[in-house]
C-alpha cells in the first residue's frame, strides 16, 4: 500500500492497522510450524513416547512461554503502551537512557493527570504546555480541563507542562528539566513521561 502512486505516509500507529490481520496469520502459522517441530523431534527420543497427549500438551506449553511475556509487559505499561520497548533495549528505561523518544502522541495526558490539575491549579492559573498546547485547549472544548486555566504561549505563565519527547525541546525546556523538581509527573516506572512545573518558584 505504501508503494501505491500518491500513497501517504505517516508514522502513526494506526496506519499499521492493515498490517495486522497479516502478522496474525503469520504468527498462527509460525507457531504451528513450531508445534509440529517440537512433535517430530520428540517422537526420535524414547523419553517422550509414553506421554498422552503430546501434541496438544506441546502447544499450551508454548502458548504459554510465548505469551506469558508480552502478556506481563501488557500488564506493566498499561496504560502506556505506545511508550513500550523490548527487552533488547532494556525496556523503556534502557530507551530513556539511549536518548530515545518514550512518549510522542501525548498520550500522556492520563484522565487521572488531568483530574491532577483540576483539583490542584488555582483559579485562572496560566499554563504553557509548548508544542502541546492545543491538546489542552481541546480538553477544555471537551469540559475535561477547567475553563478558567489560560493555556498560553508566553514564557511568564504560571506552569509549564513538559512532555518527555526531548528531541524537540528548547534550551529553556532541558534547563527547566535538568534544574527543578516537577510538582507532579506521570511516570513508567521511573521514566517520566510528562512533567509539570511551577515556573515562579523555579526562577
Amino acid at each position: 500500500m505504501g508503494l501505491l502512486p500518491g500513497a501517504v505516509l505517516h508514522d502513526g500507529v494506526r496506519q499499521l492497522l492493515s498490517a495486522f490481520p497479516f502478522l496474525a496469520g503469520l504468527a498462527g502459522g509460525g507457531f504451528h510450524l513450531l508445534v509440529e517441530l517440537v512433535k517430530m523431534r520428540a517422537q526420535k527420543m524414547a523419553a517422550f513416547e509414553t506421554i498422552k497427549n503430546f501434541q496438544p500438551k506441546v502447544a499450551v506449553a508454548g502458548f504459554i512461554l510465548l505469551l506469558l511475556p508480552p502478556a506481563w509487559d501488557l500488564f506493566l505499561y498499561h496504560p502506556h503502551e505506545l511508550s513500550y520497548y523490548n527487552r533488547l533495549i532494556g525496556g523503556a528505561r534502557g530507551a530513556y537512557q539511549k536518548g530515545l523518544e518514550v512518549t510522542y502522541f501525548m498520550e500522556a495526558f492520563t484522565p487521572e493527570f488531568l483530574r491532577y490539575l483540576n483539583q490542584t491549579l488555582p483559579p485562572k492559573a496560566a499554563v504553557n504546555a509548548s508544542f502541546a498546547n492545543f491538546m489542552f485547549q481541546y480538553y477544555q472544548k471537551e469540559n475535561r480541563l477547567r475553563p478558567d486555566i489560560q493555556i498560553t504561549d508566553k514564557q511568564n505563565a504560571d506552569y509549564y507542562i513538559l512532555l518527555t519527547r526531548r528531541s524537540v525541546w528548547s534550551k529553556m525546556e532541558w534547563q527547566l528539566f535538568n534544574n527543578n523538581a516537577p510538582l507532579a509527573a506521570v511516570r513508567l516506572g521511573d521514566v517520566p513521561l510528562v512533567s509539570i512545573y511551577k515556573l515562579s518558584a523555579s526562577r
